[in-house]
């Protein structure tokens, strides 16, 4: 009487079932894991956009309603003077000025964390004069964040008023945000 033997091991079937589950666990992972990674980049930025907004804020308390630098200048607001501004171009200009001027009041942030390799950083853009719900406040604070339609997460966020008075008039943005798309919420904050 010959006696059937004992097979050991899994079938091909059985093999592929285990890959297939394992691939699609895999993805989950990762995609959790970047959306969890978006949002902690976005949250430095946005809390460094509030210190950096009571910075400007204080300062202009502290020195007569002045900006930390002349008008007609945008300057990153970081002490690694890296950012682009929303077109998206790198801005050169030395911000040493800028962040020493900042430093009398507090402690600049030194770097945000990149959103892409075209829009990044957090900048002054006091190029003017703008109106703001009507009266002249020339200072924007922009920064961009990671996704579409996200709220920026401060106060005095505009968007555009093209029915609005003056030169560049610009008004409360009633989403939250300036604008969105292509993966990127700009944040234009009013300082």
């Amino acid at each position: 009487m010959v006696g059937k033997q004992r097979r050991y091991g899994f079938t091909i079937v059985e093999l592929l079932i285990v890959i297939v589950v394992i691939g699609i666990l895999a993805a989950i992972v990762i995609v959790a894991y970047n959306g969890v990674q978006a949002r902690a980049k976005n949250s430095a930025i946005i809390q460094s956009a509030e210190s950096v907004q009571k910075l400007i804020a204080s300062y202009k308390i502290t020195n007569g309603d002045n900006y930390p630098v002349t008008p007609d200048a945008a300057r990153c607001l970081t002490v690694d003077n890296h950012c682009t501004d929303y077109q998206p171009i790198a801005l050169t200009t030395s911000n040493t000025d800028l962040i020493t001027a900042l430093r009398t009041i507090g402690t600049p942030p030194s770097q945000v964390p990149d959103t892409n390799s075209s829009y990044y950083g957090l900048y002054l853009d006091l190029f003017g004069p703008r109106t703001y719900n009507g009266s002249v406040k020339p200072g924007l604070m922009m920064y961009n964040l990671i996704g579409n339609n996200l709220k920026c997460g401060l106060s005095d966020v505009v968007e555009f008023d093209s029915s609005g008075p003056g030169p560049n008039p610009f008004k409360t943005s009633t989403t939250g945000y300036t604008y969105s798309g292509g993966g990127i919420t700009q944040c234009w904050v009013s300082v």
